[in-house]
């Protein structure tokens, strides 16, 4: 018998975006779009540059980022390096 008073648990999605609520909402704090090529099957990816170069995509410190080495360098701030963004919805297992 459950509970009928019990509050619906946040999703990992939304855990993760109460952790990092400045994080850039165009690539959900990932700092780059993944594609799949149509032709080959073959992945891809895009920088996101919505953000101002230096601004770290997870935690949004506007000098979290080597603007130079953003590719590489991990965030001053959060140590967010291209490594963790908004879960998928078909990832369930993904920590937040």
């Amino acid at each position: 018998m459950s509970n009928q008073c019990e509050q619906p648990q946040e999703s990992p999605a939304e855990a993760w975006m109460a952790r990092w609520p400045h994080h850039c909402k165009a690539c959900g704090g990932w700092g780059v779009f993944r594609y799949a090529n149509a032709e080959t099957g073959e992945g891809t990816h895009r920088l996101c540059d919505a953000l101002p170069a230096g601004t770290c995509h997870r935690c949004g410190d506007p000098q979290g980022l080597n603007p130079e080495d953003e590719r590489q360098a991990p965030c001053r701030a959060c140590g967010w390096n291209h490594d963790d963004g908004v879960p998928e919805a078909d990832d369930p297992g993904k920590e937040a």
